[in-house]
Order: structure tokens, then C-alpha cells, then sequence
């Protein structure tokens, strides 16, 4: 006799009322593509190391035209339940530089926040200056 499962993939749709930040970090990385050409993209790590209910990204820039080049540019992690999700700059100290999120729409907005900020512009036009030399 089968084992009796619940129709996970019907509850779903109820249970999920904000868009995962996997979906937002994929999205930033295809934004960031298009934004530069193609001379810089956005690549998202999964990490769960000795497994657990964390989901670890990281989030690099990535250079293909420089053998594909990659430098961390932030870090973001949540539990099972999504939400809220920490997000930390590369070279931050846990617990002290990282931010907390508690829905999608505050995520999009610390995502334009640290692609607009000094940094990060300051290496991705380092990358498209290297890559188109």
C-alpha cells in the first residue's frame, strides 16, 4: 500500500505569497547582463554546507570575457521559511555589516541599493574597462 503525501505542489500557491530571493537574485543577475552588455553578468551561488534548513548565496560578478572572472559582491542567506532574509556585502563581518529583510519588496530595494552604490559601480566598470581592453 502507497504511502498517502499531501499535494504539496496545490498548497504551494497559497503558502507562497512573496517571490523567493532566489527569483529576485536570479533576476538581478540577468539585469545586470543586460545592463552591461554582457561584459559583466550576475552569478548565484547555492551553498548548504553540512546541510540544515539555511539557504547560503553568494553573488558574484562574473567576467566571461576574462576567463571568467569572478569576485563575491554580497552574501545573502534565509531559513525555510524565506522570509526574512539576511543580506551582507562581501568583505562585511557577520553580525555586525548584514541586514535584515522581511519581504520581497524591502530585498529589491536593498538589491538597487548596493548595485547604485560606489562600490559595486566602481568594480563592475573596472571589469567591462579590463574585459573590452
Amino acid at each position: 500500500m502507497p504511502i498517502e503525501m499531501p499535494d504539496y505542489l496545490a498548497d504551494l500557491d497559497v503558502q507562497v505569497t512573496q517571490r523567493p530571493p532566489l527569483e529576485i537574485l536570479h533576476e538581478a543577475a540577468e539585469s545586470l547582463k543586460e545592463q552591461t552588455g554582457g561584459l559583466v553578468e550576475g552569478l548565484v551561488s547555492i551553498l548548504n554546507p553540512g546541510g540544515g534548513s539555511l539557504f547560503r548565496y553568494t553573488f558574484y560578478l562574473l567576467a566571461p570575457r576574462l576567463n571568467d572572472y569572478t569576485d563575491p559582491l554580497f552574501y545573502a542567506w534565509h531559513d525555510d521559511r524565506l522570509y526574512p532574509v539576511n543580506v551582507m556585502l562581501a568583505g562585511g563581518k557577520a553580525g555586525q555589516d548584514e541586514n535584515e529583510f522581511d519581504t520581497d519588496a524591502q530585498l529589491v530595494e536593498e538589491l538597487q541599493r548596493i548595485f547604485s552604490s560606489d562600490v559595486a559601480r566602481r568594480r563592475i566598470q573596472a571589469l567591462i574597462a579590463t574585459a573590452r581592453s
